[in-house]
């Protein structure tokens, strides 16, 4: 699903950050551009989980920062603040039905 997702949108680059976390980096795009392609993604989850006839819903949470070199010092130092973006997104969000 995300392959299809992210070739409609964008090529990006998703490697896998821990057990359930997964970092996708675009290249040559901007933070907004970003945002569009998450959207996009999040428009595929939702229409899977319609079609679906499962007692749980796929979900995710997601953060969106657009990298730059005189904040970003580090990998870590982008990482976190992603991770601080996927925090705040997801106190926004309230999940349907039991999401994975």
């Amino acid at each position: 699903m995300l392959n299809t997702a992210m070739t409609d949108e964008l090529t990006g680059l998703l490697n896998r950050q821990g057990v359930d976390e997964f970092i996708l980096l675009f290249n040559g795009t901007s933070e907004e551009g970003a945002f569009i392609a998450m959207q996009h993604l999040e428009g595929k989850v939702s229409a899977f989980n319609q079609r679906a006839e499962h007692p749980w819903a796929l979900g995710f949470n997601w953060g969106c920062v657009e990298y730059a070199p005189q904040r970003h010092l580090s990998l870590e130092d982008l990482v976190n603040e992603v991770d601080q973006a996927m925090r705040q997104a997801r106190s926004v969000r309230t999940p349907s039905r039991n999401q994975l």
